[in-house]
């Protein structure tokens, strides 16, 4: 696996690279378009995501410990079987996204728009869900011990 270490992508297409399988650690891709752009099985620790253009991105079974996607667009994007704990969704558009499976300790999802996205077998143990929007999600199987729900929409 190619390691990447603090780079900016913000002035480059990263549509026509291969984003899979690569380690990315404090990268930055805030308000990039990343629409369909695949990050399968690629570490994005710490990366910065915030207001980009994610809709129909692959990040099925992505290790994104801490990054950031606060505002980012996620509707309709994959990421089954995502590790994220304490990564931080604050306001994130996810509807219809696909999070089975995934794991999201801690995270921060204060505000995002979660309707119709399919949770199911998430662990989302201590994840701040606060104003968030969840109206259709599945949360079937899914773990939500110790999760904050105050104000969330269900």
């Amino acid at each position: 696996m190619c390691m990447i270490f603090k780079k900016d992508f913000r002035s480059e297409n990263v549509g026509k690279y291969s984003m899979s399988n690569k380690e990315l650690e404090i990268c930055e891709f805030s308000s990039m378009n990343l629409e369909g752009v695949r990050f399968v099985n690629s570490i994005l620790k710490w990366c910065k995501f915030n207001n980009a253009k994610m809709a129909g991105a692959v990040l099925d079974n992505a290790c994104a410990h801490g990054a950031k996607f606060e505002r980012a667009e996620l509707f309709a994007a994959s990421l089954e079987g995502i590790s994220a704990s304490c990564a931080n969704f604050r306001f994130a558009n996810l509807r219809k996204a696909n999070l089975r499976n995934a794991v999201l300790l801690w995270a921060f999802m204060r505000g995002a728009d979660l309707r119709g996205a399919d949770l199911r077998g998430a662990n989302l143990r201590g994840v701040n869900f606060d104003g968030a929007d969840l109206r259709g999600a599945d949360l079937r199987g899914a773990d939500l011990k110790g999760a904050d729900l105050r104000g969330a929409k269900r």
